[in-house]
């Protein structure tokens, strides 16, 4: 199992996560003190639920994982990819992509 896929909202139930506009992920402490900040943009952003897969993705870059957090794909999508049936859609610059994934 890799630890790069844990949930960070799980990884300390003792924290608040929040997210700022400025792309900072700020940690807080239970009396709301700023511990730790981290780049949002170093992080995974879990978009898509299908069957017992998770996507995550940073960047232009997709990950999926299964229910034990073992990568079973690596795709070119953004987390504005949407799913339609068994087609995974993304706009990327002038491009329309279009992946079927219903061997997932």
């Amino acid at each position: 199992k890799d630890s790069t896929f844990i949930s960070l909202t799980l990884s300390d139930t003792t924290k608040y996560y929040v997210s700022t506009k400025s792309g900072k992920i700020l940690t807080l402490n239970k009396i709301f003190e700023i511990e730790h900040q981290t780049d949002l943009s170093s992080v995974y952003i879990h978009y898509l639920d299908r069957n017992n897969y998770r996507f995550l993705s940073k960047d232009n870059e997709t990950v999926i994982i299964d229910k034990n957090s073992n990568v079973v794909a690596s795709i070119n999508v953004s987390n504005k990819a949407v799913l339609v049936g068994t087609i995974l859609y993304d706009i990327q610059k002038e491009n329309l992509i279009a992946i079927d994934i219903k061997d997932l």
